[in-house]
């Protein structure tokens, strides 16, 4: 369905074959037009009729540093325009989806969510487009303004799907006011209720938080992501369509070796445009400032990697003081294989903890000099040559403090990427499962434990979980998420609940009181992850019992 008609396309607002301009014939197109560039890639990698892992992913890659000012400006203005599309399209269908959203929030019977479905779908979107003067005020193609819609459409279902998951947590806290035994829980759970309700999520475009620029993705419709085939200073670029009919511009990229290893052998779904910062800012004596890739291009891509076979299944539980206890079983519990079975491994990242401990000690210190350097400036505001000096100190202080802004944010995710190496190492031939913890979302200004809760905000389990997950995708093996809960009350030799669990300077073990078992905690939890795992893999037929007198 076109949102325009012939007479658009001769003013200059169509979307028609010439829209997109000529393509130069040096250039390799990396951005995908069907599924059958899917398709070729399997055939071109030899997987047909195989097992296959598909990846996706984003890499964010920069604008060159010397691309032109004019060019510059016309990617601002593309990304300005679709900004101002998808605003107004946002605010036509919120006042539909608000009424709509309020009738199922509020309806006795059961929430229906096909209402909203309805709502948010691209052919009615287009009609409520259609009869407003949304084309004429950005002056938009019929393409630009199908991924301004898609963007919404986004956005709105991201917010149906925060709100379903706010609700539960709503309901469970109100279930356990209920269930309260004394004023003590019934106050706990009357605090927490009221946080939760302070952060209901708020509807898109309701606030002013949408002042900012709203990326939008851009495919093979409006712009492409291509490949130099001659040698030189740009080996990456992305061609787009502006606001004018039939003009385009190329922008060269600024990508590294690790950039282009990631595109062989991959498919360019879409991209998005982000600007960070003025890269035109200038500086001392007419000079640009050094930080000049404030324009990126996040390229989301497809690669298809062959799944291998297993021969093990594997557990892992996270924790604060052990970072990694992982745990590889056999597919079948009936073989010993001699002896190699169970496999275990403890990983912690202390190394990370000491220079994250370093990194804070440092900042606090200069954040308490900085205050103590202002409060001095203040109070010698009389005599101007020691305010003066006061003030150059603080002003040294702020400029070590914008130096360490991202430095702990660095480390932790260097750490992380190692740990999720020897982890994807030591599961190599695996089915792993890892074990689903939503404590951290349970702790909560208040409940009487900081020292804890800090300790929990600076643990990244939930970025480790990813990395693993996308390492050992990469390798060909699949890697899920398991719910963990009661795998600390259980015994993983007998499977009995009659276990105690001693703790010892910051460590614990499991000791089972019926058959004697004593071990550590998180290992114990670890085979238990991976035995419930092994278990719903045979009832599902993934994997098969072996025969031992064959083997």
């Amino acid at each position: 369905m076109m949102l325009i008609n012939k007479e658009d396309v001769k003013i200059g607002r169509g979307g028609g074959k010439g829209s997109r301009g000529k393509r130069d014939k040096r250039k390799e197109v990396l951005t995908k037009k069907s599924k059958y560039e899917k398709e070729g890639l399997i055939k071109r990698l030899g997987l047909e009729g195989k097992k296959r892992i598909e990846i996706k992913k984003t890499i964010r890659i920069p604008v060159h540093y010397d691309v032109t000012k004019n060019k510059m400006d016309q990617l601002v203005r593309v990304t300005e325009r679709l900004t101002y599309g998808i605003r107004l399209i946002g605010e036509l269908v919120s006042d539909v989806y608000a009424d709509t959203f309020a009738n199922v929030k509020n309806s006795k019977i059961l929430p229906d969510d096909n209402d909203i479905d309805s709502i948010l779908k691209l052919s009615v979107i287009e009609d409520i487009v259609k009869n407003s003067n949304i084309i004429e005020k950005t002056g938009l193609n019929s393409n630009f303004i199908q991924q301004c819609i898609n963007k919404v459409i986004w956005m709105f279902r991201q917010h149906r799907e925060s709100h379903k998951e706010w609700e539960g947590k709503v309901e469970r806290v109100e279930n356990r006011l209920d269930s309260c035994r004394n004023d003590k829980e019934l106050e706990k759970a009357d605090k927490w209720l009221g946080k939760l309700r302070k952060r209901e999520p708020s509807k898109p475009f309701d606030k002013s938080e949408c002042d900012h620029k709203i990326p939008c993705r851009l495919d093979w419709r409006t712009g492409s992501v291509e490949k130099s085939k001659e040698k030189g200073k740009f080996p990456l670029w992305i061609h787009i369509s502006t606001l004018e009919l039939g003009k385009t511009i190329d922008i060269p990229l600024n990508p590294s070796i690790y950039h282009l290893n990631q595109l062989k052998d991959a498919v360019v779904d879409d991209f998005e445009i982000i600007k960070g910062g003025d890269s035109r800012k200038k500086k001392n004596k007419g000079k640009y400032n050094k930080q000049q890739n404030a324009v990126y291009i996040h390229v989301s891509i497809t690669k298809i990697v062959e799944e291998k076979e297993i021969n093990s299944v594997g557990g892992v539980d996270q924790g604060l003081n052990k970072s990694i206890a992982a745990v590889l079983i056999p597919l079948d519990h009936r073989l010993d294989n001699n002896g190699i079975y169970p496999r275990e491994e403890q990983l912690t990242d202390s190394a990370k903890v000491e220079l994250l401990e370093k990194y804070d000690d440092i900042v606090s210190s200069l954040q308490e000099a900085r205050k103590l350097e202002k409060a001095a400036s203040l109070q010698k505001a009389e005599k101007w040559e020691k305010a003066a000096k006061a003030a150059k100190k603080a002003a040294k202080v702020a400029k070590k403090l914008r130096s360490l802004r991202n430095k702990r944010e660095n480390v932790s995710t260097y750490h992380d990427w190692c740990l999720a190496k020897k982890v994807t190492e030591f599961t190599k031939g695996s089915y792993l499962a890892i074990g689903n913890s939503k404590f951290r979302q349970t702790q909560f200004r208040g409940n009487g434990i900081p020292t804890l809760r800090k300790r929990i905000g600076k643990w990244t389990y939930g970025r480790q979980r990813k990395i693993i997950k996308l390492k050992r995708s990469e390798m060909g093996y699949r890697t899920e998420l398991r719910d963990e809960y009661g795998t600390s009350r259980e015994c993983c030799e007998c499977q009995s609940k009659l276990v105690r669990r001693v703790w010892n300077d910051g460590f614990s073990y499991l000791l089972c009181h019926s058959c004697g078992m004593k071990k550590d905690a998180d290992l114990s939890a670890g085979n238990i992850i991976a035995t419930r795992c092994r278990d719903d893999m045979l009832k599902a037929g993934m994997i098969r019992m072996q025969n031992p007198v064959s083997q």
